[in-house]
């Protein structure tokens, strides 16, 4: 925690403030060989991460925010961006203002799942980041991980159609690529999900009671008070 201190002092803004802090917890757990995670994560980590193997492979800032989020999830048990701030520098004079902000708080409070957010530059390869994300926590749910903390149902939400065109890419041709899943029965014999496009979307639809991915984007989304809320309709009731 000391050194993670003085890499606050070389943060010049709030939206840096957090990542700077977190940078130095995140090595040094590395560096136990990612201790405290489950079985499975362990083992996609290591696959990713250690072991010599043909083709693409992961680059460093894609390391650094995958490591970083299953940091948060799994070994801080951080659900959004408050708890970080509250975590991680409670006594700085910003921090505390952002802490006490009711327009905050009033963000927050209400989400019933996990928030995080990732900041990477154009062409780092967010996309990469996204399905070693997903297949984290399909296998984590699907050999019953720490139940509640996983799911194998996601929804992604894109800004626009070129992008969703490129998630949609990713998700059909790169996904189960020995890049993200590691060969064999015990892993790509058992990664199988429906994919759901835009075009799926009309009133009638029955989402599969197993593993989805669903695609969309933003502008299709209608909120309505008296619907249930994004969680329910897509995610199911969190236990």
């Amino acid at each position: 925690m000391v050194q993670a201190k003085r890499r606050a002092n070389t943060a010049n803004t709030i939206g840096l403030l957090i990542p700077t802090l977190l940078q130095g917890e995140v090595e040094g757990w590395r560096n136990t060989g990612w201790a405290g995670v489950t079985q499975t994560t362990s083992e996609l980590l290591s696959y990713w991460f250690e072991e010599d193997r043909d083709g693409p492979q992961f680059h460093q800032c894609q390391q650094r925010a995958i490591e970083t989020i299953i940091y948060c999830h799994e070994i801080l048990g951080i659900e959004n961006p408050y708890q970080l701030y509250e975590n991680f520098a409670p006594e700085s004079p910003t921090v505390q203002a952002v802490t006490r902000s009711k327009a905050l708080q009033d963000e927050l409070n209400p989400i019933s799942f996990p928030k995080y957010c990732l900041k990477m530059a154009t062409g780092s390869g967010k996309t990469w980041v996204l399905n070693a994300l997903i297949v984290w926590h399909y296998f984590n749910a699907l050999n019953d991980e720490r139940p509640g903390l996983f799911t194998s149902r996601f929804l992604i939400v894109t800004p626009g159609r070129e992008v969703q065109k490129r998630i949609l890419v990713s998700l059909e041709f790169d996904l189960s690529q020995p890049l993200f899943v590691p060969p064999g029965t015990r892993w790509r014999d058992r990664f199988y999900y429906e994919l759901y496009t835009p075009d799926d979307f009309r009133e009638n639809l029955t989402l599969t009671d197993g593993a989805f991915l669903m695609v969309t984007n933003w502008q299709q989304f209608r909120f309505a008070k008296d619907k249930p809320s994004l969680w329910e309709e897509f995610m199911g009731e969190r236990e």
